[in-house]
């Protein structure tokens, strides 16, 4: 659990690559939304007017940009070359069931619900053997209603987010949550010459971190965008959710969780957005109204794509095969 702009996607490339180094004969996977953000985050990322992989010696690595692969050549004899694929979720679903023995799975609060199911089962195939299966999040909270708050939920076993940071052992095996907020983000100070001199200062100061907040409750009208994207803060409620009201109830302690009665239909409720444009959402309620009760089943919510791309990622969803009748706007 990163801050924005702390470097998360950085920090997990250079994870999984050292790994890759220290374990020749292994291969690995890095995941990003699409082939898109593959190619515009690792293997175009420009770094202080270098490209990333100029920091890393020809001899050793070996990029292939086309196929979206690094090969290492570190491989004593006997030990085939270790073998890093950057796959785009949207792009190549054969990923899924495959063997990497390491993931690295990068921006997750912004892949659809249910994305990573399929861990689990691999998870259970190599615990049952004894082998090693390792995978890393990364991720910035957008509220509890995201695979991300499921997943630490699933993985570390607890339901506070309070609780998600530290060392957990659960059925699935041990998990580790990293929490880095704006004042732990550190970067390298400089020598005249502009090279790193091993030491590192803070970025913000205390004083620069509390104007960036009074900036947001002057544009926003509260703090909670700032707690959230800076502080890691997923019991605050986003000023551009559509749904505030829901997470509220959340936070209130007035939510519960209902089962949807097979005995009577599911409807979903739309309102669309514009492709593109991040200030619009489209959004969605699924819901059923019988005995005189309605109940909200589930909520769907998404920014800048298609409605097509929405009715893609709410497919996922189990309610969605139940839905007889959808209104929109």
């Amino acid at each position: 659990l990163w801050s924005r702009r702390a470097g998360k996607d950085t920090f997990s490339h250079e994870r999984i690559l050292y790994t890759g180094f220290s374990e020749p004969g292994n291969q690995h996977v890095y995941v990003g939304v699409d082939n898109v953000w593959i190619r515009d985050n690792i293997f175009n990322m420009y770094i202080e007017g270098r490209t990333f992989w100029d920091e890393y010696p020809e001899d050793i690595i070996e990029p292939k940009d086309t196929k979206r692969e690094v090969w290492f050549r570190n491989n004593p004899p006997g030990f085939a070359p270790t073998r890093i694929k950057y796959v785009g979720l949207k792009n190549e679903k054969g990923v899924v069931g495959s063997g990497y023995r390491d993931w690295m799975i990068s921006d997750t609060g912004l892949f659809p619900d249910g994305a990573f199911n399929y861990l689990f089962p691999i998870w259970q195939d190599k615990k049952a053997q004894g082998l090693r299966f390792q995978v890393g999040f990364n991720g910035t909270p957008r509220g509890r209603n995201q695979d991300l708050y499921t997943l630490l939920c699933q993985y570390t076993g607890e339901d506070d987010p309070l609780n998600f940071p530290g060392w957990h052992e659960t059925p699935f095996g041990t998990c580790y949550v990293d929490l880095i907020t704006i004042e732990d983000v550190q970067v390298p100070i400089r020598d005249k010459a502009g090279k790193p001199t091993g030491k590192y200062k803070a970025l913000y100061s205390k004083e620069e971190i509390e104007e960036l907040r009074l900036a947001c409750i002057k544009s926003m009208g509260n703090d909670n965008w700032f707690r959230q994207e800076f502080y890691c803060d997923f019991l605050a409620v986003n000023a551009g959710l559509v749904y505030q009201a829901w997470e509220i109830v959340k936070e209130e302690g007035r939510y519960t969780k209902v089962n949807r009665d097979p005995n009577h239909p599911v409807f979903i409720t739309f309102d669309l957005g514009s492709k593109g444009k991040f200030t619009d959402a489209t959004s969605a309620i699924y819901w059923q109204s019988y005995a005189g009760v309605t109940k909200i089943l589930d909520t769907y919510e998404s920014r800048g794509k298609a409605f097509v791309e929405c009715l893609a990622d709410m497919s996922n969803n189990p309610l969605f095969r139940y839905v007889t009748f959808a209104s929109l706007p």
